[in-house]
């Protein structure tokens, strides 16, 4: 059946049931600090973060991929073995939260790996003011030096009969230094 949809008109003066409901209402505002309305810090955002339970498994899936490529697990697969391992828990870690734990173990390495190779052994100080006695002996020439070269005029200033003394450094470290060494030596002449 139908309804009809009726339509009355109220007078102004006639007082409505709505109207003393909404009057007798009375809001609660609550004064709050400044800044309660800010956004939380990195991290702190959503709700519970279950990832710091899960850290170490995370990193030993990870371990196995970084040896063998064809060993490498997705977020998704990294999640399925966690429910495996602890099928009775619901607090377990998102995909994302996986994602951003791997990210974070490669970042760590990489910058192990580049803090060890960045450890530069010093030269001793005989064989640095030689090399800077060649620069200066080479004065504006400085250019027409190749560190191939000086590194053989090193060898052949300080080898003796029984070779090389032990602290003698290594061609790499020469090169490297001595590189150095000539474009402090370039500003220096650019600059008089």
């Amino acid at each position: 059946y139908l309804q009809e949809k009726v339509i009355t008109v109220r007078d102004g003066n006639v007082d409505m049931e709505e109207y003393q409901l909404a009057n007798t209402v009375q809001m609660q505002v609550s004064h709050k600090l400044p800044g309660w309305a800010r956004r939380p810090k990195h991290g702190r955002q959503y709700s519970a973060n279950y990832i710091s339970e899960f850290r170490k498994d995370i990193e030993k899936l990870c371990d196995t991929g970084c040896f063998r490529n064809e060993r490498k697990l997705n977020p998704q697969t990294m999640l399925e073995f966690i429910k495996a391992k602890y099928p009775d828990r619901y607090t377990l870690p998102g995909e994302i939260e996986i994602k951003q734990e791997i990210g974070s173990l490669f970042l760590k390495r990489k910058m192990e790996k580049t803090r060890k190779n960045k450890t530069r052994k010093p030269i001793p100080k005989p064989y640095l003011d030689k090399l800077r006695k060649y620069l200066e002996k080479a004065g504006r020439d400085y250019a027409e030096l190749k560190p191939k070269d000086v590194f053989a005029k090193l060898i052949s200033q300080f080898s003796s009969a029984e070779g090389l003394q032990s602290d003698f450094p290594d061609e790499k470290t020469v090169k490297a230094r001595f590189s150095g060494l000539k474009t402090i030596h370039k500003t220096a002449w650019s600059v008089t």
